[in-house]
């Protein structure tokens, strides 16, 4: 019965979430500025980010993640539709007396057409891939290391796509005691109504796999594991307070395609249905998710069916409700600051307090982006 109530209040509500609010804070620009070439930027890329998971769960325990992170670069545009950005990648988390990570960048970006584009070495990854929650964990963009590789976008008025090869470790030619590791993914949507109407029909496709393993290394079988969504999608524009509102209906699956399967789940399935509203300075959304025998290397612990804690406790069946809050300024242009709130009523539970008796989750966080690029000919310059 309870389950019932809940779809019937997901549906109910016309002007509430979708599952995840906007992540226009943490995208970079992807496109070309034809005025600046020959110009030499730099620019500066900012995250800050306090995000505390009160977690009660035997699936995950509870973490505080506070962190900034900042990229540096020299951008120069030699030719129209070629742009370089090269410098140095930083993080830094709260309490630790040094970095906790120093890397190179170096992006390549060739745009071959008005709609296509081609980026080598740094791509941009984190939510720019806009990835959905159950197969991509929110702290994600800023936790693990800038995606390197190699990556095609798209997009027109009907399609866009977002087709990447993330080298996540890479080794040599005769080391034998680490393993090679690198992810594919491809996120896509497809507009079904007509481009220029207030209100959007789309399909949205993802698709996210981690490989692990190569020819050379002894360390054990390699491992193959790979996560889909599709579904439908709808969003209208409004010129009010509420600023747009949708929702949407998610269908996942997971697969090991691994040759020697050692995961408690070989597949697994998930339903994701949930509605939203985003406003001038708030958004909100409620969702609901059911899955079974579901694993997402890369997602967010709470919708899998394996504990990360020990692999021997497995909940085959999940169902949870949530509901999200995202209080948003923008102070000028490139400059954000927010606070979000996520909320998850985990219906099955897990038995950490009672057996097979509902708990509740949430966390909450703060966070400032910064985002500009300033000529060295002191001709100011924002993204």
């Amino acid at each position: 019965m309870l389950i019932r109530y809940i779809i019937i209040l997901v549906f109910s509500f016309p002007l509430l979430c979708h599952g995840q609010v906007r992540k226009s804070a943490f995208q970079e620009n992807t496109t070309a500025d034809s005025s600046a070439c020959g110009n030499l930027y730099i620019r500066l890329y900012n995250h800050n980010l306090m995000k505390n998971n009160e977690y009660f769960s035997n699936i995950t325990s509870g973490y505080t993640f506070a962190a900034s992170s900042l990229n540096t670069t020299l951008l120069f545009y030699p030719v129209d539709n070629v742009k370089i950005e090269a410098g140095v990648h930083m993080l830094m988390n709260y309490g630790l007396q040094k970095l906790s990570r120093l890397s190179p960048l170096f992006r390549f970006q060739y745009f071959a057409g008005k709609n296509l584009s081609l980026v080598m070495g740094t791509i941009y990854s984190g939510h720019n891939h806009e990835l959905f929650e159950p197969i991509y964990k929110f702290e994600n963009f800023m936790e693990d290391p800038p995606e390197t590789g190699l990556q095609l976008l798209y997009k027109s008025e009907r399609i866009k796509s977002d087709l990447y090869l993330n080298w996540m470790h890479y080794i040599g030619r005769y080391e034998l005691s680490e393993k090679e590791q690198f992810s594919i993914g491809w996120t896509g949507r497809l507009r079904l109504s007509a481009p220029g109407r207030q209100s959007e029909l789309y399909i949205p496709v993802q698709l996210l796999a981690r490989h692990t393993g190569s020819q050379t290394d002894t360390l054990g079988p390699d491992q193959s594991l790979m996560n889909f969504a599709t579904g439908l999608g709808f969003s209208k524009k409004a010129n009010n307070f509420i600023e747009e509102y949708g929702g949407r209906i998610l269908f996942f699956s997971y697969r090991d395609i691994s040759k020697n399967k050692l995961l408690p789940f070989q597949a697994g399935k998930g339903i994701y249905p949930s509605l939203y509203a985003y406003g001038k300075w708030a958004d909100i959304c409620i969702a609901y998710w059911w899955a079974n025998e579901f694993m997402a290397p890369f997602g967010e612990t709470l919708f899998t069916s394996v504990s990360d804690l020990d692999y021997s406790m497995v909940f085959p069946e999940r169902q949870l409700f949530l509901a999200r809050l995202n209080l948003h300024h923008k102070i000028a242009e490139g400059i954000s600051l927010g606070a979000m709130f996520d909320a998850y009523y985990d219906i099955l539970g897990t038995g950490f307090r009672t057996k097979n008796k509902s708990e509740f989750n949430y966390s909450y966080s703060f966070y400032i982006s910064f985002d500009n690029s300033y000529s060295l000919l002191k001709h100011r310059k924002t993204y």
